[in-house]
C-alpha cells in the first residue's frame, strides 16, 4: 500500500513540475522587441502545456489578430481567474474596448478589475476617465472573417496611419497604438532618396475588417489614413 502511495505521490509532483511555465523572459524579449524568441518560446511551451493559463496569455500577447487575442484574455480571466496573470488578461481585455471607443465595456472591466484585483498595478494605468456621453453601440468591434476558407495566397489587409521622415514620431504613433492593445508595426520605404517611417495598424483576410479599424482611428485618433494590402 505504501508502494501504491508513493507512486502516486511521485506521479502528483511530476504533474506540478510538468505544468510550472515561467513565461516572464519571453514577455521581456516581446517589451524589447525580440518577438522570434517569444514566438519560438511559445512553440516549446504549447507542446507540454498548452492548457496552462500562463501560455494561454503568452499566446494571446503574440496574436496579432484583436478579436482572436481577446478571446484568449477572456479565458485566461474567465476559466483560471486565480492565475498569475488573470488581472493583466483583464486589463488586456479592458484596453482592448477602450481602444476601438467602447467605452461602456472598457469600464465595465475596468470595475471587475478594482473590484476582483485591489492589489493590481494594472490599475493605476488603466484608471482613465471614460467619457459618459459616448454610447458604446456607436463604434463596432473589429472582427476578423473566419467564414472563408485560407490558403497561402489569400490576400492580407492593413491600414497605414502615418508616414514619417522623423523616426521619433513614428515610434510615439506606433506605441500609443501598442498601449491601447492595438498590433502596430513600422517599415521603412525610400521616396525619391528620402526615407519614410511608415506605421501600420493590424493584418486582416477581410478588407471590410480593416475599413472598420479605419473608422475606429479617424474617430479616436482623428487620423486619415489608408488601407493598403500587405505584401
Amino acid at each position: 500500500m505504501k508502494l501504491v502511495y508513493l507512486i502516486v505521490f511521485l506521479i502528483s509532483i511530476g504533474h506540478m513540475q510538468a505544468q510550472h511555465v515561467d513565461i516572464v523572459p519571453y514577455l521581456k524579449a516581446i517589451e524589447s522587441g525580440n518577438i522570434q524568441k517569444a514566438k519560438t518560446g511559445l512553440r516549446m511551451l504549447k507542446t507540454s502545456s498548452s492548457d496552462n493559463p500562463d501560455v494561454i496569455f503568452l499566446d494571446a500577447v503574440l496574436t496579432e489578430d484583436g478579436s482572436a487575442a481577446l478571446k484568449k484574455y477572456s479565458k485566461v480571466y474567465t476559466d483560471y481567474p486565480k492565475s498569475k496573470f488573470a488581472d493583466a488578461a483583464l486589463y488586456r481585455i479592458f484596453s482592448y474596448y477602450f481602444a476601438l471607443g467602447l467605452y461602456k465595456k472598457a469600464e465595465t472591466n475596468l470595475t471587475k478589475l478594482k473590484t476582483e484585483y485591489p492589489e493590481s498595478h494594472y490599475i493605476k494605468t488603466a484608471d482613465r476617465h471614460l467619457p459618459d456621453e459616448i454610447n458604446s453601440t456607436t463604434i463596432p468591434i473589429v472582427k476578423t472573417n473566419h467564414a472563408k476558407k485560407k490558403d497561402k495566397h489569400t490576400e492580407l489587409y492593413t491600414v497605414q496611419a502615418g508616414a514619417f521622415i522623423n523616426m521619433d514620431n513614428a515610434n510615439r504613433l506606433a506605441n500609443s497604438f501598442s498601449k491601447s492593445g492595438l498590433d502596430a508595426s513600422i517599415s521603412s520605404k525610400d521616396v525619391g532618396g528620402t526615407t519614410l517611417n511608415i506605421v501600420t495598424v493590424g493584418k486582416f483576410s477581410d478588407r471590410s475588417d480593416a475599413e472598420e479599424l479605419l473608422k475606429v482611428l479617424k474617430k479616436n485618433y482623428r487620423l486619415n489614413g489608408r488601407i493598403k494590402k500587405v505584401k
